[in-house]
């Protein structure tokens, strides 16, 4: 009895410990957002071939190369790295834009609200948001003191529109099965979101993803459930775009210095959305670690049958070749037109 005493006496509150930090700090999963000044925004050009842009940028939540080491140094360091991106936005104002990694309301971030910064910065009028990480607290990394850990988390990715949203639909993908159940609760929700558009009084779609980083199984396992689920929706995105955290095969690398203990060889996730897909870079067009590229994590694919691609690169991420970059990954813009 005694022993069993003891026993509750040291792991009841440790349990809950943990179920206080599994808490959410938010009751929404997913929302349309439109900054009050901005709402009334409406876009004006028009032709025949409707042209427009399109960015992808994972921002690490303006973390810049300092990412998932641990709280950020600083407010002003968010800060300064957030106007980075902006400006990067502001100078090739894309007609959408699709981040991932960015923070609502989190420790380690300073509790900014990077998706209201962006929105109102770079003159967004329309936002969708898909919840990602929603926890009281996050204790990574492990082996920081607690003030220097994520701490509470409520962290996304954010679709930026110029032309009204017309739904929203969010899609969980499945975690990884070769982690424990406690690290799966912990872990973030990897989330794929399927947007319309009005653009000039016609439907324009986008499927918005951050596919799972560190186990290429599971990856695999996102893919086809998202294709899945979209065949039997008999709908396919015009334009899938984000950070598929996978590299092309063509590349024969599984291994690179920056992460040596994530095994990129013989991942089939490009080659199952590339029977519907076509990439609007080459693969040799690198965007990962910003500051020396080596590989290309980030996509922008679309159907052919529906776009005309007129031009797409990989953009630097800072205009002074000293100054460092305020993300982990560079942004990519893709210019399209179609018929209206």
């Amino acid at each position: 009895m005694k022993i069993l005493f003891l026993i509750l006496l040291f792991t009841t509150p440790l349990l809950l410990l943990v179920s206080w930090m599994l808490l959410p700090r938010s009751t929404a999963t997913h929302f349309i957002y439109s900054p009050p000044n901005l709402a009334s925004i409406e876009p004006t050009h028009k032709n025949k071939l409707s042209r427009f842009s399109v960015m992808t940028y994972n921002i690490a939540f303006s973390a810049g190369l300092k990412n998932l080491k641990g709280k950020a140094p600083s407010s002003l360091y968010i800060q300064d790295n957030l106007n980075k991106i902006i400006e990067t936005v502001k100078r090739y104002k894309p007609d959408f834009l699709a981040v991932q990694e960015i923070d609502i309301r989190s420790n380690r971030s300073y509790n900014i609200d990077q998706v209201a910064w962006i929105a109102e910065q770079a003159g967004f009028p329309y936002v969708a948001v898909a919840i990602t990480w929603n926890k009281k607290w996050i204790p990574y990394p492990l082996h920081q003191p607690i003030h220097k850990q994520f701490g509470g988390i409520l962290a996304g990715q954010a679709f930026f529109s110029r032309h009204p949203i017309l739904s929203q639909d969010v899609y969980t993908l499945p975690k990884p099965k070769e982690t424990s159940w406690l690290y799966n609760r912990f872990y973030i929700n990897r989330q794929f979101q399927f947007i319309t558009i009005n653009m000039h009084g016609t439907p324009i779609t986008f499927g918005h993803v951050h596919f799972e980083a560190f186990h290429k199984k599971t990856r695999q396992l996102q893919v086809k459930h998202i294709l899945h689920t979209l065949d039997q929706q008999n709908t396919m995105p015009d334009i899938l775009l984000g950070d598929f955290n996978a590299i092309s095969p063509d590349l024969k690398q599984a291994h690179f210095p920056d992460e040596p203990e994530v095994d990129y060889g013989d991942d089939m996730s490009l080659p199952l959305l590339f029977k519907t897909y076509k990439a609007s870079l080459p693969n040799t067009n690198y965007t990962f670690p910003a500051d020396t590229p080596n590989r290309k994590l980030d996509y922008v694919l679309y159907r052919k049958t529906k776009l005309l691609l007129n031009s797409s690169r990989v953009l630097s991420s800072t205009t002074s070749d000293t100054s460092p970059p305020p993300s982990d990954h560079l942004p990519i813009l893709s210019v399209f037109s179609r018929p209206l």
